[in-house]
């Protein structure tokens, strides 16, 4: 599962993807994709296990209204996906 900090961005901020992932999976095989961008997740060990975390910057110039952020859970041909949406 994953969720974000926020519901509503401003251009030009950061956004906190938070994400929740079964315990066989590793860092290496989280990725968050935003505008052709894929961004990798790190582990958050402190927050419990299998917890996640990967931070989106929203460009300056980017468009008003809804977005969607892509989390990858897997390698190529093995990946499952959850879809977030912002405006």
């Amino acid at each position: 599962t994953a969720e974000l900090s926020s519901d509503e961005v401003e251009d030009g901020s950061l956004l906190l993807v938070n994400i929740k992932a079964p315990p066989e999976y590793k860092e290496d095989m989280i990725t968050v994709e935003f505008e052709d961008t894929t961004i990798p997740a790190f582990a958050v060990p402190e927050k419990g296990e299998g917890q996640f975390q990967a931070i989106v910057g929203v460009p300056h110039s980017y468009r008003p209204g809804p977005a969607t952020i892509t989390v990858k859970f897997g390698y190529a041909g093995l990946t499952r996906m959850a879809q977030l949406g912002f405006t």
